[in-house]
C-alpha cells in the first residue's frame, strides 16, 4: 500500500499523522508512506525522526516567476504547494507520475494553454486553474 500524509506546523497535525503511519507499517509492513509538509514547521524534526520521508514543494515557491516557462520535475515529486507556480508564464505542463497532491491555487493565473495529470493524483485543490483563461486542455491519465 502506498499511502501520502499530509500534515504541517504543529504537532496536533503531525503526531496524529505519525501514529497512523505506524499503524499502518503495523498491519501492513511493507506498506510506503511519505508525509507532505513545509520547511518551516515541526515536520522537519518529527517526521524524520519518526523514520519517514518528507517531501515539499513550499506554497509560493515560484509565485509571480512570470518568465518562468519550463520545469524540469524529476522523478520524486509528490506534491505541489498552495500557489507554488502563482501567475508564472508557463504554457504546457506535464505533471510527473510521482505526483499525487496538487494544492489550492497552484497554478493560478498562469499562461497555461494544456495541461497533462498523472492518474495517480489524488487531490487537485480549490481554484487550482482559476484564472487560466488561456486554458483549453487538460488530459487526465497520458502519461
Amino acid at each position: 500500500m502506498k499511502v501520502i500524509i499530509a500534515a504541517a506546523g504543529t504537532g496536533g497535525h503531525i503526531n496524529p499523522g505519525i501514529a497512523i503511519a505506524n499503524k499502518i507499517k503495523e498491519e501492513e509492513k511493507e506498506s510506503e508512506i511519505i508525509f507532505i509538509g513545509t520547511n518551516r514547521g515541526l515536520e522537519n524534526d518529527l517526521v524524520p525522526r519518526a523514520g519517514y520521508e518528507l517531501k515539499t514543494i513550499e506554497a509560493y515557491a515560484f509565485a509571480n516567476c512570470t518568465d518562468l516557462k519550463k520545469v524540469n520535475w524529476g522523478s520524486n515529486l509528490s506534491t505541489i504547494g498552495y500557489y507554488a507556480f502563482r501567475n508564472c508564464g508557463f504554457e504546457n505542463v506535464k505533471i510527473p507520475e510521482s505526483c499525487y497532491t496538487i494544492g489550492d491555487c497552484a497554478f493560478y493565473g498562469t499562461s497555461l494553454t494544456s495541461i497533462t495529470i498523472p492518474e495517480g493524483v489524488t487531490s487537485i485543490g480549490l481554484e487550482t486553474f482559476s484564472a487560466c483563461s488561456s486554458l483549453t486542455s487538460v488530459t487526465f491519465g497520458e502519461n
